[in-house]
């Protein structure tokens, strides 16, 4: 009985010290992920759920406009250009980018397709300035670094990284 009561404190000791160290672990990791949710933020996003139509009118001088056309949701072209946006959201949120999705002949963004003069069947990004005006036209996704070098290059954008 002697030789369990002699170890008995040497066991309360070592729960105590495993218990400090997990409360430890479980601070930093609650503090870690609470800074990644602070520093990443989502770009803005308009996609074909929200149910109504989109006047881009509401984004001149606020935002630029990023049209990602696709004949179905789930177009590889473009999941591979919203991943792409979404890995470079903090650049994207320093343009004051927006996304709006078209997917399909969508009853909601038909008019988005009509005007831009893209066809339900083909693939198409359209970058829309703060102006309101055509900025750039591709059938293929665009890397990061060749938008974010279109956008800040635009003589707008100068004016904001130099305020």
């Amino acid at each position: 009985m002697l030789a369990i009561t002699g170890r008995l404190p040497t066991l309360a000791v070592m729960a105590y010290v495993w218990a400090c160290r997990l409360t430890a672990a479980l601070v930093v990791g609650i503090a870690v992920g609470a800074a990644a949710c602070e520093t990443r933020p989502e770009p803005a996003v308009m996609p074909p759920s929200s149910g109504s139509s989109i006047d881009l009118s509401q984004f001149r001088a606020k935002n630029r406009v990023l049209l990602l056309f696709a004949p179905v949701m789930g177009d590889e072209r473009s999941i591979r250009q919203r991943n792409t946006l979404k890995t470079h959201g903090d650049g994207v949120i320093e343009r004051d980018l927006v996304r709006v999705d078209v997917h399909g002949d969508e009853v909601n963004r038909r008019f988005l397709r009509e005007q831009f003069g893209v066809p339900v069947e083909q693939f198409t990004v359209v970058l829309i300035g703060k102006d309101g005006t055509e900025k750039l036209r591709r059938s293929e996704p665009i890397d990061a670094d060749e938008l974010f070098g279109i956008i800040d290059a635009m003589p707008m954008r100068q004016g904001e990284m130099k305020q």
